[in-house]
């Protein structure tokens, strides 16, 4: 049945609706007869429960970047027009699309933000429960069971240790990379065997360093860097290998490859970048001792990030020991905690997506008590810009504290929770106060003032674009 011309601009606006809104669509095309394909960029932000109870649609398929619609009665060419007219969202495409924006930075972005998207449900599960272990632990609810304590202390972090693992899932589907030989690639990395190995053997004996870290599981860099190889390698081998051998030849070269870029290349890369971080703190700790928390704190959520900020743990053990306070890490830190916290209230604030706000409430509270990831993955790399406020949030307030020559007198995850390790007989907790509120106003106000793009209610959803491919 022929649809007017009214109940067909209809059904193209719900259908640029439930594909993320105009700014998610980078293509669309009309087949023979009754097809049509819309290439998007976040098939995360696609609606797909929407698009399948459409009654003119009799069928639609869902890949890693694509919709294919099967309509009825109608033909699909009428249905691509309509859509390309349709004046509310300004709707321009391209006939040749561009999966992925073409400057590198928007690359970058655009890769983390489809890495991380599946992981946000896992980030805040984990998130939640890292923020109740550090309040009952610093509330020394179990002071008198050491055991206790420790086994807190651990299951904290607990999550955030295997999130290689995840992102190597993650990664895998996005490359379309077979995602068990990506997973048992990150995780036979974070053994301790294996990461032994690489520090006695491979790094010490052979170039002449050991690694900063003891675990692999504090460094995403690394499987984040494998697996398109892997993707590569492995679409490769579907042509170059012959079908009789492909069964067993390619797990096993694909398993060697992963492991080989791991032990040899990546994590050595890694911890000589470790190491570099290391050595120029130390050299403006002597000659400029402001610059560190500075820099720290401009370039605080890249680190983070990366896992990089492990690498100076050693170094702040070091100077608590020696002196008995740190100048480096923790006042850096609680910068950068409290200018991520700014974001998130900002966007709370600003947002009109219910599930976006939903989502946001809940990492400003984890930030509150330390917890960045689900803020940095979840709100400033989706959103971009206040990435960049945070990184900028977190430089002012820690040239404060560098200015301030602010101390931390125990190594901890600065937070609400955490303010007594800033304590002392002066007023270093004061200083404490200002350096907070200034890294959460700069970023606060920042994100406020900009205008940011962010995902239509109906399309953020805290589910994983790759459950119905599991």
């Amino acid at each position: 049945m022929k649809q007017d011309v009214g109940e067909l601009e209809r059904n193209a606006e719900r259908i640029v609706l439930y594909a993320g809104g105009a700014g998610n669509i980078i293509g669309i095309s009309a087949g023979r007869h009754s097809l049509l394909s819309i290439s998007v960029k976040h098939m995360s932000y696609v609606d797909k429960p929407s698009f399948i109870k459409m009654t003119f649609i009799d069928e639609v398929i869902f890949t890693n970047q694509e919709i294919v619609i099967h309509i009825e009665d109608i033909p699909a060419r009428e249905v691509e027009i309509a859509i390309r007219l349709y004046d509310g969202e300004n709707v321009i495409v391209n006939e040749e699309p561009d999966e992925i924006p073409e400057s590198n930075l928007e690359k970058t972005f655009y890769y983390v933000q489809t890495i991380f998207i599946p992981l946000l449900p896992v980030l805040i599960g984990g998130g939640i429960l890292q923020a109740i272990i550090i309040l009952v632990y610093n509330l020394d609810f179990f002071s008198a069971f050491t055991m206790e304590q420790t086994s807190l202390s651990t299951l904290s972090g607990m999550v955030y240790n295997y999130l290689p693992v995840m992102i190597a899932f993650s990664s895998a589907k996005y490359h379309k990379a077979n995602p068990y030989i990506a997973v048992t690639t990150a995780s036979i990395l974070m053994h301790p065997l294996i990461t032994s190995f690489i520090s006695d053997i491979i790094l010490e004996k052979f170039l002449g360093f050991r690694l900063l870290s003891e675990t692999y599981s504090n460094s995403i860099l690394p499987i984040l860097m494998i697996v398109p190889i892997l993707g590569y390698i492995e679409n490769h081998f579907k042509v170059k290998l012959p079908s009789s051998l492909k069964l067993i030849l390619k797990p096993f070269l694909l398993l060697l490859a992963g492991l080989s870029l791991g032990i040899f290349l990546f994590r050595p890369l890694m911890t000589l970048l470790g190491n570099a971080i290391v050595a120029l703190i130390e050299l403006l700790h002597t000659v400029a001792l402001w610059s560190v928390p500075t820099l720290l704190g401009l370039f605080g959520p890249a680190i983070v990030v990366t896992g990089a900020h492990y690498s100076l743990f050693p170094l702040v053990i070091d100077n608590i020991e020696a002196a008995g306070f740190d100048s480096i890490l923790g006042p850096a830190m609680i910068a950068v905690n409290f200018a991520h916290a700014g974001v998130a209230l900002a966007v709370i604030l600003r947002t009109k997506n219910h599930n976006f706000r939903t989502y946001s409430i809940a990492s400003f509270v984890m930030i509150l008590f330390g917890v960045s990831q689900p803020t940095i993955f979840g709100i400033e790399i989706m959103l971009k810009k206040p990435f960049l406020y945070a990184m900028l949030g977190g430089g002012v307030g820690g040239l404060l504290a560098g200015i301030f020559k602010l101390k931390t007198y125990l190594l901890v995850n600065p937070s609400v929770a955490s303010l007594f390790a800033f304590q002392d007989q002066g007023n270093n907790l004061l200083k404490t106060g200002i350096v907070i509120l200034v890294s959460f106003l700069v970023a606060f106000l920042l994100t406020w003032k900009s205008a940011f793009l962010e995902p239509i209610d109906e399309n953020f959803q805290l589910t994983s674009p790759y459950q119905d491919e599991i």
